[in-house]
């Protein structure tokens, strides 16, 4: 990204996604993100499978430590 000009200090929509075998796995991880990260969640049908998606979407700058925390964050709860 920096090779490209963009500036990583400047905070952007980053989206997330999370794959989960069954519908009711993946809401009930949307539930739990949605309550302890404050993140919108939303489920989906992952592309031509019959898995579960769920997209997480924070407004941050690109940080390469605390995107780790989160991934962190989301592996706890999921």
């Amino acid at each position: 990204m920096q090779e490209q000009g963009d500036d990583l200090a400047a905070p952007r929509d980053i989206d997330f996604f999370l794959i989960f075998e069954t519908r009711p796995q993946a809401e009930a991880f949307a539930g739990l993100a949605t309550a302890a990260l404050q993140l919108p969640a939303v489920v989906a049908p992952w592309e031509k499978t019959d898995k579960w998606q769920v997209s997480l979407t924070r407004y941050m700058a690109p940080d390469h430590a605390q995107l780790s925390q989160l991934e962190k964050q989301f592996a706890a709860l999921a």
